[in-house]
């Protein structure tokens, strides 16, 4: 399986691994990302003739600019209304694939959505998996406990140095 370098990068950052990538800086504390709840339901999706069951809920994703430099958040097209994210889960104290990680297949452009210092930001994150499948199996987690990460840059062009990360939210499955 080929890894981007930023889920690397994420996956590193939450395992506590150091991992410098570009122009990076301290000012993620600067950074809140939270979820609406810390608990979901995941409902099914009966399989079609041409696809498998699935599971979806959905997320309001709240992140919060409490710093002094205007944050950028990408996304996939320029006028997506949702940044780009990463979901990673948590097992046993490690970090493991989710299997509600996202697959985006995105344009280049330079139209982020932008946070001026002091600003609030709410998405709607319809998150639908398993995303990922090895010869008919869920790869990921389906329920347990899950994290986001938007994809955060400031204005200037720098990185935070850890990866804003959401708080934890448990995902449980329905029928």
């Amino acid at each position: 399986m080929k890894l981007s370098v930023c889920a690397v990068a994420v996956v590193a950052s939450l395992a506590g691994i150091g991992c410098k990538l570009g122009n990076t800086t301290s000012a993620s504390s600067d950074i809140l990302i939270s979820t609406d709840k810390v608990l979901y339901l995941a409902t099914s999706s009966p399989p079609s003739a041409s696809s498998f069951m699935s599971y979806r809920f959905t997320v309001v994703l709240r992140v919060q600019n409490l710093g002094t430099k205007t944050v950028t958040l990408d996304r996939c097209f320029p006028d997506s209304p949702t940044p780009r994210f990463s979901i990673v889960a948590t097992e046993g104290g490690k970090t493991v694939q989710s299997a509600f990680e996202p697959i985006w297949g995105c344009v280049a452009h330079d139209s982020p959505i932008i946070l001026a210092p002091g600003t609030v930001g709410l998405y709607t994150l319809n998150l639908v998996g398993p995303t990922v499948r090895d010869n008919g199996q869920t790869v990921g987690s389906l329920s347990g406990r899950l994290r986001i990460l938007p994809a955060i840059s400031f204005g200037d062009g720098t990185s935070p140095k850890d990866a804003p990360v959401s708080n934890a939210f448990d995902v449980q499955l329905g029928t």
